[in-house]
């Protein structure tokens, strides 16, 4: 798994590699341990997925700048990194 801000430091891109088609789901933590977003997707391949986090909740609202950990999962593995938001 990989990371990237983007050029406006507003969302952070994560990039993961699925194994075929299933069900993936991504958490992203603040480092409390509190759940901050929670999406779920299904990848259609073997191909580097890509998903963009705009720095918002599960309610819709804007997080503040800070680190948080980013964890993806499916049925056969479960990543985790940390990520910096900025804004």
């Amino acid at each position: 798994m990989a990371k990237y801000n983007s050029r406006y430091l507003s969302s952070t891109e994560i990039v993961y590699h699925p194994f075929g088609q299933e069900e993936i789901e991504i958490d992203i933590y603040a480092l409390s341990g509190q759940l901050v977003r929670r999406v779920a997707v299904t990848s259609q391949g073997t191909t580097p997925q890509r998903y963009s986090w705009n720095g918002l909740d599960n309610n819709g609202i804007a997080v503040g700048s800070g680190v948080y950990i980013v964890r993806v999962r499916s049925d056969l593995a479960t990543k985790s990194t940390k990520v910096t938001l900025l804004r």
